[in-house]
């Protein structure tokens, strides 16, 4: 497996594994805000970002297979926190989320100078709760419900522990 910068022709096979509109919102309501997606819709997004310096699409392939997507995005001014987000997988393979999971932060460390590097994660979601503790995050602050889909979801920040020598 290779994580490399996403490119527009990757948006069509992500967006295939959203199936259903909670799928949708367990990764990405912050971030569109409506459903269902297309890979148009997800490419005019990361146009609006591509002159940031602050934000890193990239994708996961397997022999020039897309196989998972993730997003990097510096929270503060000094470019110290990193956020991880908007994590999918092919759902068709297993056990893929945390090895993408440990590939991210070690490159957010490495090559983005991250001193801490966190995600968030809704409650509703128990199996990336569980995989991301795998990893190493923990739960840190708990934030406010959103209303989506006639309920409210509590989306928790998660802390990766970054071991100091």
């Amino acid at each position: 497996m290779q994580m490399r910068p996403f490119i527009n022709q990757d948006a069509r096979t992500i967006v295939s594994w959203i199936k259903d509109e909670k799928t949708f919102f367990q990764w990405s309501a912050s971030v569109y805000g409506f459903y269902p997606i297309s890979p148009q819709d997800m490419i005019d997004l990361y146009r609006l970002h591509q002159e940031d310096n602050w934000f890193f699409p990239f994708t996961f392939v397997q022999e020039h297979t897309v196989i998972g997507h993730l997003i990097f995005r510096y929270t503060n001014p000094a470019y110290t926190h990193v956020r991880i987000g908007f994590v999918i997988k092919d759902p068709n393979i297993p056990h893929l989320g945390g090895k993408m999971l440990e590939m991210a932060v070690l490159y957010a460390i490495e090559f983005l100078g991250a001193q801490q590097v966190d995600l968030g994660v809704f409650d509703n979601n128990p199996r990336a709760i569980a995989c991301y503790k795998k990893v190493g995050f923990e739960i840190g602050r708990e934030e406010e419900p959103i209303p989506l889909m006639d309920s409210l979801w509590t989306s928790h920040q998660m802390v990766y522990k970054i071991e100091r020598e």
